[in-house]
Formats: C-alpha cells, sequence, structure tokens
C-alpha cells in the first residue's frame, strides 16, 4: 500500500504535468548527448595518440626497451606482421614457435634487414 501512495504522490504529478516531462527528457537528451560528445573526443585523442603521433615524433624502441624482441607465435598472422614491423625498426628478434621449418622461412626473409635473430 505505501509503494501505490509514494508513486500516487511523487510520479503521478510529474506525469499529469506535460512541462516536467520535457524538462526530464531535456536533461536526460544532454546527459546523453555530453556522453557521446565526450566519447567521440576521446577516440579522437586515442585515434591521434595511435596513428598520428607516432608520424610527428617517432620513438626508438631499442632505447626504451633494449636490443633485444621476444615473439612468440611468429609463424603467421599478428606475430609474424609484429616481427616484420619489429626488424624494420632494427631490433634483434628471438622468434619462438611450434614448426622449425617456418622459422628458418621467416629469419631468411627478414635476413636483409641487418639483425639477428634466435630461433627457439
Amino acid at each position: 500500500m505505501k509503494m501505490a501512495e509514494f508513486l500516487r504522490g511523487t510520479l503521478l504529478p510529474l506525469i499529469s504535468d506535460g512541462n516536467s516531462i520535457r524538462q526530464v527528457l531535456l536533461v536526460a537528451g544532454l546527459y546523453f548527448s555530453l556522453r557521446k560528445g565526450f566519447s567521440f573526443i576521446r577516440s579522437g585523442y586515442e585515434a591521434f595518440k595511435t596513428f598520428g603521433l607516432p608520424l610527428v615524433w617517432p620513438r626508438n624502441f631499442s632505447k626504451e626497451y633494449g636490443q633485444w624482441a621476444v615473439v612468440t607465435g611468429c609463424t603467421r598472422g599478428m606475430g609474424l606482421c609484429f616481427v616484420q614491423e619489429l626488424a624494420k625498426k632494427g631490433m634483434d628478434i628471438v622468434l619462438i614457435g611450434r614448426s622449425i621449418h617456418k622459422l628458418t622461412k621467416i629469419a631468411a626473409d627478414i635476413s636483409n634487414h641487418d639483425v639477428f635473430l634466435l630461433s627457439i
């Protein structure tokens, strides 16, 4: 019984008054618009930080993290692309994979980048 009285006392006046509903919807719309706007701005910032900033201010991975990189699963997919990019940056790489034949093929492909490769 108390719940019905509460609803009748608080929500019914809001529903019956059209101006109050308009204000509630306005505040809700403003909230969600601001939330989407900030999300869009944040996404733009993250995109600039990831793709734009390295073009203007390149990083020296060898100086930041050391000369060696260990890459597991490097025989195909993202691991292979990661190995190729690290070789372009001049880092020495430890290749870890299950197939020694694929590892030697990758090492032969990357040998023109003048980096030291170790296959495990």
